[in-house]
């Protein structure tokens, strides 16, 4: 689902890249074989990205945004001013992004030089077992209310279809909850609304002490579970040990 454009300084530096490759290109027009280069990677440049517009999130362009560089510094060039243009652009690209990540070392220094002595060279996501089965307690109540549809969140692990738990633990759109949360405000609340005609009552399983929101300007949202207006939750049972922390919640 698409979110609204940001005004800010990420959006004008994509448009500051974009508007640079197309007077690339217009500079080529008088000479065929480079137009037709440059009007490939334009095309190029766009569609990749496409991500970024469609769901306007800053973490998206700075992914795709060595690959916009790359881009750039691979059409040809007939205009002297164009060409110092892009140098001049390439220049402070390169400037700010050796004080960025110098300053951000130096500001970070214990995590950076943790991550650098890590013998984990990949980080690779942690999953939640299949068979995971929650205390006797969260089930008991579970099944006092007749195989309700259940959503599991499980923190920072990622979990697969469970066949333990109703709907498998995937009962309500919102996992994974960092991609749910992006959205604006009226689209979560329509999905809400539309899901709860259906279904006035949803289980939440939580693997740890969940959050809850209502709006957008609410602190941290990323990792809460959106409410909206109109929902309310009560917490049914917790259980706590020294493995697992587990909470169930009633959402109505």
């Amino acid at each position: 689902m698409a979110k609204e454009i940001v005004s800010n300084k990420i959006t004008l530096v994509y448009l500051y890249i974009l508007f640079l490759s197309y007077f690339i290109l217009r500079d080529s027009l008088i000479h065929k074989n480079f137009f037709i280069t440059n009007i490939l990677w334009f095309s190029l440049l766009t569609s990749y990205s496409t991500y970024f517009m469609v769901r306007s999130v800053d973490s998206n362009f700075i992914n795709i945004f060595p690959f916009l560089i790359f881009i750039i510094c691979s059409m040809k060039i007939l205009s002297q001013d164009i060409r110092i243009l892009r140098n001049i652009s390439l220049i402070i690209v390169f400037f700010y992004v050796i004080i960025s990540s110098c300053y951000s070392i130096i500001l970070n220094n214990d995590k950076f030089l943790k991550n650098l002595l890590l013998p984990n060279f990949f980080v690779t996501p942690s999953y939640l077992s299949e068979n995971y089965i929650p205390n006797t307690t969260i089930l008991r109540k579970i099944n006092e209310y007749d195989n309700l549809n259940l959503t599991l969140i499980s923190d920072k692990t990622i979990h697969r279809p469970n066949i333990h738990l109703t709907n498998k633990g995937y009962g309500l759109p919102i996992l994974p909850l960092e991609s749910f949360n992006i959205l604006n405000k009226k689209t979560k609340q329509t999905l809400m609304d539309d899901y709860f005609k259906k279904n006035s009552k949803h289980l939440v399983l939580c693997l740890f002490d969940c959050k809850f929101y209502r709006s957008n300007l609410d602190d941290n949202f990323y990792n809460k579970i959106f409410l909206g207006e109109k929902l309310n939750f009560k917490l049914l049972s917790s259980f706590q040990s020294k493995d697992v922390n587990e909470y169930l919640y009633l959402i109505f």
